[in-house]
């Protein structure tokens, strides 16, 4: 019988399989979250119009699109 972590890994690829497209390029919306943040913070991405993107991201993915 297989380990419940092996299950839990197993879980989770499926559900990346079935996710949206953006969330199969980005692995998931909370790192992609992250790396958005520390890109703002470290001057990579505009501080302004950044969450703006990210927010429609988080749109997209909620929605389904």
């Amino acid at each position: 019988m297989p380990s419940a972590r092996a299950m839990l890994i197993r879980v989770r690829r499926l559900e990346i399989v079935k996710a949206s497209p953006i969330l199969r390029r980005l692995g998931s919306f909370d790192e992609f979250e992250a790396e958005v943040q520390a890109g703002i913070d470290g001057g990579r991405y505009d501080p302004f119009d950044m969450p703006v993107v990210l927010a429609c991201v988080k749109r997209w993915v909620k929605d389904g699109l």
